[in-house]
C-alpha cells in the first residue's frame, strides 16, 4: 500500500504523528502518508534547493514539542515544519558529516528527540547529542577506562521509558 514509486526507494525510517499520519524516510526523501485517506505527499531530495532534505538517505525521524520533525539523513540533520512544508538544514556539524559516521551497507543509525528538544543520533562512533538552540554537538562513546561510559560505540537503538530514563542499545554491549 505504499505510495506509487516508493517501492524503488526503500523505507528506512517511520514516524507516526499524533494525528496518525505516517512520515516515511526513504532513500529519495521524506513522504507524508495519511493511512485514513490513502494520500501521500513526497518531499523530494534536491541538492539545488536549500529547503529540501540535506542528504538522500533518511535514517531517522522524530518530532519535537513544537510539532516540527527532525530528519536525520546521510548529510546531517534537517528540521521540517509540516505547516509550512519547509526544511531548515544543519549541514555542517562540528565533527563532520554523518556520512562519515556509518557504513550504510551494514548499519542503520537511529534518531531520538528528547523532551528538551535535544536530538540524539546513534552512530558507529557512539551517541551524538545535538542541541539545536546553540548548534553544539557532543559525543558519548565507549571509554574502556570509564565504567560509566557506553558499553560499545555502535548504537542501534535509543528509547525512553515512562520515567524519562533513556535506554541505549549497543551492538555487542547490550543495553545502557
Amino acid at each position: 500500500d505504499l505510495p506509487e514509486g516508493l517501492s524503488c526507494c526503500g523505507v528506512q525510517a517511520i514516524y507516526s504523528d499524533g494525528a496518525g499520519v505516517l512520515w516515511l524516510g526513504t532513500s529519495r526523501g521524506l513522504v507524508r502518508f495519511d493511512p485514513a485517506s490513502g494520500t501521500s505527499i513526497r518531499y523530494r531530495h534536491d541538492r539545488a534547493d536549500p529547503k529540501n532534505v540535506t542528504g538522500a538517505g533518511i535514517i531517522g525521524i522524530a518530532a519535537d514539542a513544537a510539532g516540527k520533525l527532525w530528519v536525520a539523513d546521510t548529510g546531517g540533520l534537517s528540521r521540517f515544519d509540516p505547516k509550512t512544508r519547509t526544511f531548515s538544514g544543519y549541514r555542517n556539524w562540528p565533527s563532520g558529516r554523518l556520512q562519515a559516521s556509518f557504513d550504510q551497507a551494514t548499519y542503520q543509525p537511529t534518531a531520538y528527540i528528547g523532551s528538551s528538544g535535544m536530538v540524539l543520533l546513534g552512530t558507529q562512533q557512539g551517541l551524538k547529542f545535538f542541541e539545536p538552540g546553540s548548534g553544539t554537538l557532543r559525543v558519548l562513546s565507549h571509554d574502556p577506562a570509564d565504567r560509566y561510559s557506553l558499553s560499545g560505540n555502535e548504537v542501534w537503538s535509543i528509547r525512553s521509558d515512562r520515567e524519562g530514563n533513556l535506554w541505549v542499545g549497543v551492538k555487542g554491549g547490550g543495553v545502557n
